[in-house]
């Protein structure tokens, strides 16, 4: 068996890809399987897979229909043959020695999974670190020590982590699909909740770019409906995987409340192509959606926003959210 599977989900990420890929083949950990799915890619991310796979014979290829990001990481799972499984996505890149710090960790403290950090990479702001701030260094946790709130700190992206390809297959850990938001969450959730040992490592391995156009700054037409997969998804991996605690619940509704003020925004994004008066129509439908005004009342916020939603003062959203877009360049 090899040490590691690294899975990448590629789709139109061409330019980006040789950074990707060249930061995982000359990993200091040399035993592993590249797995790349290249999910029904338009430029040149399909004839790149197959010139790496041609270089080198850990590179395996998936060429498939495009069925969005989850369905093309979770056929690299089926596909997997390693000890531990790893993610990376095609526009990142990681140090030279993460696979080797993970797996010799994984090995030594005998851990299902390990977490290092991140650093995220913008092209017109500074990087930005991505710790766990409720730990202060290096930290061996059973499950009874990731307690609500550090396990919605904790279960974030998948690419930060390495997972034993057992504990994934054996309790049916994959990622959800028909989702477009918090895939990476939902599947943390799961895997957390199931791990007998989890390492963490404060030293970041792993750089996020964030490019123009991604996800985070993305205008969804949807995004109340979203919200609400987002929430129910959750609560089904907390049913499965941590006995759907009322605690643990409760804490991922700021998860929920948290989205409802990004829905205030999104119509105000770069990318939104709304009109004025459509823009206060959709933070009228934020002020009204049930979900949200009873995760309002449930959490007892005194957030401004959340105060501004029960009272309905859609104009004074409106303004806040256009403020706060123009400040974060959104």
């Amino acid at each position: 068996m090899t040490k590691l599977s690294i899975i990448i989900p590629i789709y139109n990420t061409g330019i980006y890809l040789h950074k990707c890929i060249k930061s995982i083949l000359s990993q200091k950990l040399a035993d592993f399987e590249l797995i790349l799915v290249d999910d029904g890619s338009k430029d040149e991310s399909g004839a790149i897979c197959d010139e790496y796979a041609k270089q080198d014979t850990r590179v395996k290829v998936i060429h498939k229909q495009n069925e969005g990001v989850s369905i093309a990481r979770n056929t690299g799972i089926e596909m997997a043959e390693g000890e531990y499984i790893g993610f990376v996505d095609s526009d990142d890149w990681i140090e030279p020695d993460m696979y080797d710090t993970l797996y010799s960790l994984a090995t030594s403290k005998e851990c299902d999974v390990v977490m290092c950090d991140t650093v995220t990479k913008y092209d017109d702001k500074p990087d930005e670190e991505d710790t766990i701030t409720q730990l202060s260094g290096e930290n061996l946790l059973y499950k009874k020590d990731i307690h609500p709130t550090l396990l919605r700190e904790m279960a974030g992206s998948a690419c930060r982590c390495i997972y034993k390809n057992e504990l994934i297959k054996n309790n049916k850990v994959d990622f959800p699909q028909n989702i477009p938001l918090s895939e990476d969450r939902m599947f943390n959730i799961l895997a957390f909740g199931y791990a007998n040992r989890v390492y963490y490592t404060k030293t970041h391995f792993y750089n996020r770019y964030v490019r123009k156009g991604s996800a985070v700054s993305k205008y969804y037409g949807n995004y109340l409906e979203i919200i609400e997969q987002v929430r129910c998804g959750t609560f089904s991996v907390l049913d499965k995987a941590w006995n759907g605690e009322d605690a643990y619940k409760k804490s991922y509704e700021t998860q929920t409340l948290q989205m409802a003020f990004n829905a205030i925004c999104m119509p105000f994004y770069k990318t939104a192509p709304l009109g004025m008066i459509q823009k206060y129509r959709e933070v009228k439908k934020v002020c009204e959606n049930e979900v949200v005004r009873r995760v309002i009342e449930t959490l007892e916020s005194n957030d401004l926003r959340s105060k501004l939603i029960l009272k309905k003062k859609v104009f004074l959203l409106c303004f806040i959210a256009a403020v706060l877009n123009k400040k974060y360049g959104r």
